[in-house]
Parts: structure tokens; sequence; C-alpha cells
């Protein structure tokens, strides 16, 4: 009887397993979209966003390429390839595209540019060896660049690009980010380029004006792609003010032997417009290099300029004070206001309604925001991706350059927060240190900290945060609407209060069925021919085993479909996870939960079996066991409740509860079969100890929890106020 039940419960967690992967849905995100680009470029361009297929491996994106390269299409049909949107807030594994390029492509090099980069991506071209191995781009957010020969290029059928995506090593070092490391993801353009033999560098372009000497001075980077051979260069600049030439600058340029050539033009400007808050005013800058043979390059590209400053914590534009009146943004806010394409409408009205500044909270913007903000009028706070960090771990500041380069190039860009949450401790200091060398020393730069019983972070201003947001002498700024944290504990599963009403009759039926049953003692287990009345009463058991633990299975569910997906926005993770789960059918998480349960139920026991006497099978043992926990109706109970008033987890506390209070009997029962409880104990001892293990190569994060986060936590705890269960009562019965 045992064997054959045995059979039919891990059948059951096979079938589980294959139905959930069959039916599992893919979060498929929000589409984003950037503004028409600011940034005039000459250049042969092809976009490649819209549609990508989306894999699992990079092996397996290979494979069913070349199947949908089949011009019979006779195997296309196998398997339905999943497509995505990219741009788009949809996590990344392997992505592949492809794409034709014309003869004008020619003999240039090609340029991959992507904007809004999350992780590590390794790029491929038309195969996935090393030879088909383009390069890296290493991101969080900004613009990367690779480039690409034109001998890589198939020119006489379609090539296929490959993406294959890890999370960024930076993104792992922050509190437990071991554990759950966010997946790559795309959130601004990409494109391929045809470029010229030198080409203008639009993502290292700085600006900076010099009262004293009345002159602008506008540095970029002269990119050689094949060789250095035909110098010299001309570069022209021409500054204009409505169409109006105000100034100009012509430098030739010979080679310093690099690839990568800084060139700085001058420009005199006597009498320049400021850009402010009030008058966002906005010159336009021509720029264009032309090689010896007539090759030549051209950018247009809007220009501000301000001067920002700092004096007894309060912000000057221009020499003006600014009460700082700030609204703070999450990316999943930016991923809806860029899918309904409404991101220079919200801007103004933001600006309308009395907000100067922006803060992006948790994550680089795509530079579409910094051109608006710089067009309308608003202040830009950005922050760095350096966030609950032990001590130990705090990255080198040299990673963030391609993030710093915006800093020059948009007026609008007003502070910096360069972390949140860190330890007041040595490394710390040296990490702001080094970074306030990268950023104007006028530039006003920050520290978020969570809790004001912290010592201070020297060589930085340290703000606390609250629950609506933080402020200092200089202003304050607040959190959106839909970025503060709320914690309505409701459920996304529709119909969990029928299935709560219908476990807890069935809860009360097992229970009433094995209060019936005869007693039957540990000896029954040896005994090949039990009586009839004792075979039922094993079977009862057996589905109280399956109950109990479907119960937690249900709870657990439960749990995972109540948690809320607007947590506090300075929380540095993403809830991708939890997301997707949400997303999948929830009776099939609740089959799939409570049948793992059973077999680790099976698998702990099993081990435990040469412990006893007369060595009994493992689903008998357990429902042995299973005797003292006659309770379980009381957990069913508690998720009912939930439904009337009561705190949804009362019934994860009902279980836990009520098993620690039932050990000492659970002890003494094996004691007297004649054996030993410890044998029970291998599984999750085992499992136990590895954690232990694995924690104790991340002890800085564990170091970071009890000087950081137990107090934070231990303070909230003691503001908690508990629920008026007269109240609640009232509710239900009356």
């Amino acid at each position: 009887m045992f064997r054959r039940f045995t059979i039919i419960l891990i059948s059951f967690f096979v079938l589980s397993i294959l139905i959930l992967t069959f039916s599992w849905n893919s979060d498929q995100g929000v589409e984003v979209y950037s503004s028409k680009p600011v940034i005039k470029v000459y250049r042969i361009t092809q976009d490649l966003g819209g549609k990508w297929n989306s894999y699992s491996s990079l092996k397996e994106a290979w494979a069913r390429e070349e199947i949908l390269k089949d011009s019979d299409g006779i195997l296309t049909g196998v398997k339905q390839t999943e497509s995505i949107i990219v741009p788009s807030s949809t996590g990344l594994s392997v992505i592949a595209k492809r794409f034709s390029v014309a003869g004008q492509w020619g003999s240039r090099t090609a340029q991959l540019i992507v904007e809004g980069f999350y992780g590590e991506g390794k790029v491929y071209l038309n195969g996935i060896n090393d030879i088909n191995y383009i390069g890296e781009v290493k991101g969080i957010g900004g613009i990367h660049k690779l480039e690409i020969s034109p001998s890589s290029f198939d020119f006489s059928q379609d090539n296929t690009i490959y993406i294959e995506f890890t999370p960024r090593t930076v993104q792992k070092e922050k509190l437990f980010g071991w554990i759950w490391p966010q997946k790559g993801r795309i959130t601004g353009q990409i494109k391929l380029e045809a470029v010229p033999e030198t080409t203008l560098d639009t993502t290292k372009l700085s600006f900076s004006y010099n009262r004293s000497t009345e002159q602008l001075v506008v540095t970029t980077i002269l990119n050689h792609h094949q060789n250095l051979e035909k110098e010299p260069w001309v570069i022209n600049g021409v500054l204009k003010n409505n169409g109006q030439k105000v100034a100009e600058c012509l430098l030739p340029v010979s080679s310093n032997g690099k690839y990568a050539q800084q060139v700085d033009l001058i420009f005199n400007l006597p009498d320049p417009k400021f850009w402010s808050l009030e008058n966002p005013y906005l010159y336009d800058l021509d720029l264009s290099v032309i090689n010896s043979r007539g090759d030549q390059d051209s950018i247009q590209i809007p220009l501000g300029i301000s001067q920002l400053t700092m004096e007894l914590g309060k912000w000057k534009i221009n020499n003006q004070d600014i009460d700082v009146k700030g609204l703070a943004i999450t990316q999943e806010d930016e991923y809806v206001l860029r899918n309904q394409q409404a991101m220079p409408g919200w801007l103004q009205e933001a600006k309308d309604k009395g907000i100067n500044v922006i803060y992006f909270m948790g994550f680089f913007p795509d530079e579409s925001w910094l051109y608006a903000a710089d067009e309308i009028g608003l202040g830009i706070w950005l922050e760095l991706p350096v966030n609950m960090v032990p001590g130990k771990r705090i990255p080198n500041p040299n990673i963030y350059e391609g993030l710093i380069d915006f800093n020059s190039r948009h007026p609008s860009i007003m502070a910096w927060t360069l972390a949140k949450g860190l330890e007041p401790n040595q490394y710390s200091e040296n990490y702001i240190q080094k970074f306030r060398q990268k950023i104007s020393a006028n530039k006003p730069v920050y520290h978020l900290t969570y809790s004001s019983g912290l010592e201070i972070i020297k060589g930085v201003e340290n703000v606390i945060l609250t629950a609506d947001g933080f402020r200092g002498t200089w202003g304050s700024v607040n959190f959106s609407d839909s970025g503060g944290g709320d914690s309505d504990s409701s459920s996304s599963w529709k119909e969990e209060k029928t299935s709560a009403i219908v476990w807890f009759i069935w809860l009360s039926f097992i229970s009433i069925q094995n209060f019936r049953a005869v007693k039957w003692n540990y000896s029954e287990l040896a005994n090949r021919n039990p009586k009839r009345a004792v075979r039922t009463a094993f079977f009862w058991q057996c589905l109280h085993l399956v109950s109990r633990l479907g119960t937690l299975g249900g709870v657990i569910t439960s749990v995972l479909f109540r948690v809320p997906l607007d947590i506090p926005p300075w929380l540095p993770y993403d809830l991708e996870i939890i997301r997707i789960l949400q997303i999948q059918n929830p009776f099939l998480i609740w089959f799939f939960i409570s049948t793992f349960l059973i077999v680790w139920r099976l698998l702990q026991v099993g081990v435990s079996t040469s412990a006893f006497p007369n060595n009994p099978s493992s689903l008998g043992l357990a429902c042995w066991l299973e005797r003292k926990y006659g309770w379980i109706f009381l957990v069913g109970l508690g998720w009912l409740l939930t439904f009337y008033g009561f705190p949804f987890y009362l019934s994860l506390i009902t279980y836990l509860l009520l098993s620690l209070i039932m050990l000492p009997l659970r002890i003494s029962q094996v004691w007297k079969a004649g054996g030993k409880y410890t044998y029970l104990s291998l599984i999750p001892f085992t499992v136990g100890a590895g954690v232990l293990i694995l924690g104790i190569g991340y002890r800085e994060d564990f170091h970071y929890v009890w000087s950081m986060v137990l107090p934070e936590i231990i303070l909230a705890l003691s503001k908690i106020t508990l629920p008026d269960w007269s109240n609640l009562l009232e509710k239900i019965f009356y």
C-alpha cells in the first residue's frame, strides 16, 4: 500500500514540473520608446530595435536561428520561437536578430551602439565561436559602442547578431546580490552605424565655460577606426544662436599615435546666454571632421551653458539661489511613461506644478530625459548604482566614468548621489574621495543614509531617507505616488478566498476521519497483513500528510501572490522573479510547491528509517509521525480568516508556533518507539550547513545586516501596533 502511494506522490511531483514547464508564462515587460534623437549624426544607420528572438542559452539560440534560416521552412515549426521587443523592460538571457547590410556599407567600419544597457553582454555575429566574437558590453545604463570590421558581415545574405547576457559583477556586490542578481536588459536604442575612417565620439563630448577668459571649451574624442595614415584632420566647430553663427573654431589636428585622440576646441564667447530653470537657453553646435582624402563626419548637438555652485548648503545657478522642490521617480515609473510616450508632457506638467528637480531613484535614465530637461528647464539629480554595498565590496569609481561623461554635457544635471546606505568606514570614505575628484568641485554630491543613528561619512553631505522622501537645507525631494512602497497585502490570486474555504472544509473532513479511525501504534508498520480498520487508518493518515503539506504549499502560494511589487523605491532589488511567479496559474504554483514539500518530507524521513526498529518504509514512517500534526486544520482556519480582516501572515505564524510547541511530543514519540529523532534532522542540517558554509564566504553581508539593517528592523517592529482583535471578531460574527 505504502509503496503504491509513494509512487503516486512522486509521479504527481514530476507531473507538476511538466505542467508548469509547458504552461509557463514569460514576462514580456513593456516596450519603451525614446524621443526623436536630439543629436543629429550624418552616417549610414540601421535601427536594430523591434522584434528579437529570445532564448535560454547561446547554443539554443544558434541552433534555432540556423533552423530558421532553412529556406524550405521544413523544420521551422518544431518549436515556436519566443519573441520580445527591444528596447523594453524585459529581463534577457540570450537574444538574436537577423538583419541585412546593403552594398552602400561597402568597406566601412561599423559601430554597434547600445543605449540603456544593463548587465554584461557578449556579442557575436554570424555564429557563436571565438571567430564570431565581436566584443563585450558592460553597463549600468549609459551609452556603449562596439566596433565591427567590414569582414565580419555577410553581404550576400542575412546576418545574425547574438547577445548573451549575464548579471554585471557590480550588481552582485550589493547586499545579498549574489543570491538574487538582476537580469540584463536593454532600455534604449540599439543600432548599427557605418562610419567613416575618423569619427567624432558623441558619448565623450563635454562643455565648460571660463568666465575669466570668456571662452567656451568643447572637448571631444576623435576615433580613428582603421589606420592613422590619413592625417592631418581638420575639425570645424560652429556655435549658433537661433541659426546665426556666434562663434567658430577651425582646428587642424595631427596624429598623436593613438586611435582615440582627445581634442579641445576653444570658442571666444564674450557675452554668453546662460541656461537657467527660468530661461533654458540652448545653443546649437555643429561639429565636423575631415581627413586628407575628403572623408567627413558631422554631428549637430544642443549646448547649454550654466554655472552651478553650492554655498552654505544652498544650490546656486548663475549666482541665483535655488530652493529645491524635487520629485523622485523609479525605473518602473520611467518604463510606464516611456511606454505611453508621455515623458516630455510629464516633465512639463511637473514643472507647471512647481517641481524644479527630478530625481532618478535607483537607475540611470535614458539620455532623452536629460535632453528634454535641458529644453524644458528642469534640474536633474542623478545617482550612481552603489546601494547597500558592504564596505570591502564597494566598486572602483573608474567603472562609472561612462556615466560621469554625461555630467558636463547637460546643463540640467545639478547634483549627484554617490551612494546610498554605505557603512561609515574607511572603504566608503576612500570611494567618496575618489569620486569627488571626478565630478566638478562645484556640483553638490550626497550620500543617502537609512538611519540617523549612524556615524556620518566624511567628505560628503549625508542625507537621511524617510518614508516620503528626503530633505536638507537645499530643499526637499518627495517620492512619486507610484513609488511610495505601499504595503497593501491584497492578493492577485482572484480565486484564493474560494480556495481557502474549500480547503478548510477538506481539512475539517480529513481531521474528522482521522479522529474516527482506529488508533494504531508503531508496531503496525511491520505488519504485512494489517486488519482492514488499520489499513483504513493508514489511508486517512496518508491523506492527512498530503493535506498538511498541501496546506503549507497553499499558504506559501498565498504569500507569493500577496508580495507587493511597488516596494520602497530606495531598495536596490529587482522583483522580476516575483512578478513572473504572479503571472503564472496560482493553482499550478500551489500544486508544485505542495508536491515538492511532500517529496522533501519523504526524503527527510527516508534517510532516517535505518535509525528506527524494523526499518519501516519512508511513507509509512512519515504517516506514523503525522499523528502529532492533528492541528493542521487550525492553519487552514488562519488562512481563511485572512479574508475577514486578520493579518495575512496569521496562518504561517500558526504553523510555526504549533510546530514548535508540539516538537517535544514528537521527539518523545520517536524515543518511545525506539528511534532516534536526530536522524530526522540530517537533511535540514545538511542544507543548513551548506548555507552556513556559503554564508561564511559572504560574511560581509551578515556584518552589514548586523550593523545597518537589524537596528532599523528592531526600530520598525517597535512601532508596529497590534490589531484590535475585538473589532476583527466583530467583523466576522456581526
